[in-house]
């Protein structure tokens, strides 16, 4: 009895090691878990893996990372878009590459793009044009196709915040005519009401003039933009942008605060130029210039509005604190001097960055 008891013992491991041994053989064949950490402006998980089977270390090292150190975040979803930057193969961002006067996404072309979420709005000419939404903010359709046109007359059936070829326009004043001012076409003020222009909006909007212009974006392509500005400032603002475009001042975005729900946190944050705007000063109850139609906004994420609060400077935007220091080397930065301020101070405009408290970069108004 005790010999059979210890051969079924026997058994029973030999049972055992033989499943286990089965096991560990089988183990480097189950598939690796879906544990996939996708890695910011860095090597992918391909190239990892592409290391692992042979290729070198130096040449993983060599991928470059981009040449830009100003980092945007977008609205949409938070990603961080590189200013110039490069892939992690070291090929240029397709999205902004230009190729034979069209925009292209991986080669292909792009001029039958389709959006998604589509509506439609009427532009000042009463043309429908297409629009999205962000985050349920309304946004004008996508600039990132470049649209060819043949005259100052093509712009202007166009949305504020298109990309446009202007090659074709080789005379000086069909440039010149996308640069105008006129009353708020009712179908711009169908946009404004109950964003920028308010329920309790004490400005008349006959005192109120719609501005188109057009201005180099910050991937150096040129876009059109639009403000709504008080009439006794519209023929300097017309000109002031006229003088920026002949300097190529760059503008990342120009389009109306009403794209944003009248949201003035939301517009900086998106770094927005923007100008007429039904509101007070930020954290009183005094009506800002902006409620007048009297000041102008100009790249406001990179130039920061540093008010004091009980004698603690806050930043406004709140992602703009990156770029509270003004001394460092920033070429979005408005200062004493540089075209933007010459512009603009020279037809007797204030600029914010002069005041002595509550620094405003953004800033510029005048008091007609």
């Amino acid at each position: 009895m005790k010999k059979l008891a210890k051969s079924r013992i026997s058994s029973t491991v030999l049972l055992g090691v033989l499943f286990f041994a089965a096991g560990c053989g089988s183990k480097g064949e189950d598939p690796l878990p879906n544990y996939v950490v996708n890695k910011v402006q860095t090597k992918t998980t391909a190239e990892n893996t592409q290391a692992n089977e042979g290729e070198s270390k130096e040449e993983e090292e060599k991928a470059p990372l981009g040449n830009s150190s100003i980092m945007q975040e977008d609205l949409a979803g938070g990603k961080e878009l590189e200013k110039g930057a490069l892939d992690g193969k070291g090929e240029k961002d397709s999205l902004q590459e230009k190729e034979t006067g069209e925009k292209n996404l991986d080669g292909e072309d792009m001029g039958a793009a389709e959006t998604e979420g589509e509506g439609l709005l009427n532009d000042p000419e009463g043309e429908l044009y297409v629009t999205g939404t962000v985050d349920g903010l309304e946004e004008s359709s996508s600039n990132s196709v470049l649209q060819s046109v043949e005259s100052a007359e093509e712009i202007d059936l166009l949305p504020a915040g298109t990309a446009v070829d202007i090659r074709a326009l080789t005379a000086s004043d069909q440039i010149k005519s996308c640069f105008s001012y006129g009353e708020v076409p009712e179908a711009v003020f169908e946009r404004m009401k109950g964003n920028s222009y308010k329920e309790d909006c004490t400005v008349a909007l006959s005192s109120l003039r719609y501005v188109r212009v057009l201005h180099y974006g910050f991937d150096g392509e040129v876009h059109i933009g639009e403000l709504v500005v008080n009439q006794s400032i519209a023929q300097e603002i017309r000109d002031i942008f006229l003088e920026l475009f002949d300097a190529e001042y760059p503008i990342e975005k120009m389009v109306l605060i009403d794209t944003y729900k009248g949201d003035d946190r939301a517009s900086m944050e998106d770094n927005n130029t923007t100008a007429f705007n039904f509101r007070t000063v930020e954290g009183t109850k005094t009506l800002s210039k902006h409620a007048l139609g009297l000041a102008v906004d100009i790249n406001p994420l990179y130039n920061p509005y540093i008010p004091e609060r009980e004698g603690v400077p806050e930043v406004l935007p709140e992602n703009a604190a990156p770029y509270t220091d003004r001394s460092a080397e920033c070429e979005y930065y408005i200062k004493q001097g540089d075209s933007c301020y010459e512009a603009f101070v020279n037809r007797g405009f204030v600029w914010g960055g002069d005041w002595a408290k509550g620094k405003d970069y953004q800033h510029f108004s005048k008091t007609p």
